[in-house]
């Protein structure tokens, strides 16, 4: 029993079944951070896909002043 299995995973899946998009390591706790698009375990922010989103919500790309 792992706070991965136990949290982790469960978590994720509930996520998914909101219509999240997961990056699926498998069963076991992951152990390269770069197949989650990440430089360590520790970046809790991806730049690019934060980037992306406010890209998609604000297309013009300005803050309306």
């Amino acid at each position: 029993m792992s706070e991965f299995t136990e949290v982790e995973q469960p978590f994720l899946e509930q996520l998914q079944g909101l219509g999240w998009d997961i990056i699926d390591q498998g069963p076991e706790i992951p152990a390269d951070p770069a197949r989650s698009r990440r430089a360590t375990f520790r970046q809790w922010l991806l730049p690019e896909v934060f980037n992306q989103a406010v890209a998609a919500i604000n297309p013009g790309g300005g803050c309306g002043t």
